[in-house]
């Protein structure tokens, strides 16, 4: 939630003031000294500053989806972390664990200054590996990833699933109880019907993610097979995919929102008299 609160502080913080040095820029480049240039308050003006802000939302919007994408390449999965694949079974990983062990096991390092990180990154192989041979915990950890590591006390699939619906209750409630906070002080106005629609169904698509026994078609026909064919982007996890789509829609929401006033030239000239 933290996380959701400081997006939204960007998001109504960055857009204005980067628009005001663009347009700033754009006419110190585009237009020659000592030729007048639009003043504050003038249709041209206005006009020039409503397109700026557009490029400069959906320019923020492409780069929030980049970073959140980011984040997840970068934070990885226990699959990525031992090098197999996502379909890979019980003999596959013991194999595959049994060669990283001659690699990397701490008894192999000669010196002691690097022993301390070599026994880390054994005990996390080592982690990842126990995580996917177990059939109930690889259920979980594919659906809600890491997070399962501190339920210390669930060891059935429901159990696990217990503890995961209580959590999407949390944040979808949060979330609706946010939005609906920012709604009544004029932050977001525009489509609040399709918003909460919009997000009650982010909400049934992640419950039939957790219940589901295979992964998502959404994710298996579309995503992963679109990622593998045009780049090198690792295949997703319904965990990750189901973070990104939090981290989108709600993303949607706010640049949605402040598109929408931009492209009601009458409602903006009057707000920048």
């Amino acid at each position: 939630m933290s996380d959701n609160l400081l997006s939204l502080a960007g998001w109504y913080l960055l857009p204005n003031l980067v628009t005001g040095w663009a347009q700033s820029a754009f006419y110190a480049i585009w237009i020659r000294a000592g030729d007048p240039k639009p003043q504050p308050g003038t249709q041209v003006f206005v006009k020039h500053r409503k397109r700026i802000n557009i490029i400069v939302v959906l320019a923020y919007l492409l780069y929030t989806i980049y970073e959140a994408d980011f984040q997840l390449r970068m934070a990885g999965n226990f699959y990525q972390d031992l090098g197999v694949g996502l379909g890979i079974d019980e003999r596959g990983l013991q194999s595959r664990f049994r060669r990283l062990t001659l690699l990397h096991h701490p008894d192999k390092v000669a010196s002691d200054s690097n022993r301390s990180i070599a026994e880390a990154y054994y005990v996390h192989l080592k982690l990842c590996r126990d995580i996917l041979v177990d059939p109930t915990k690889r259920f979980a950890y594919d659906r809600l990833g890491p997070e399962i590591l501190a339920w210390q006390k669930s060891t059935t699939i429901p159990d696990y699933m217990t503890a995961g619906i209580r959590n999407l209750f949390y944040y979808y409630t949060g979330t609706a109880g946010v939005l609906t906070i920012i709604g009544f002080m004029g932050y977001i106005k525009q489509a609040a019907f399709w918003r909460f629609l919009a997000l009650a169904s982010l909400g049934v698509f992640e419950l039939h993610c957790l219940m589901s026994p295979e992964f998502p078609r959404l994710l298996t026909k579309i995503v992963n097979p679109v990622l593998t064919l045009i780049s090198l982007h690792p295949q997703f996890l319904p965990f990750q995919l189901l973070s990104l789509l939090r981290k989108l829609i709600l993303t949607l929401f706010i640049a949605f929102s402040q598109i929408g006033p931009l492209l009601d030239s009458q409602s903006l000239y009057q707000s920048d008299r």
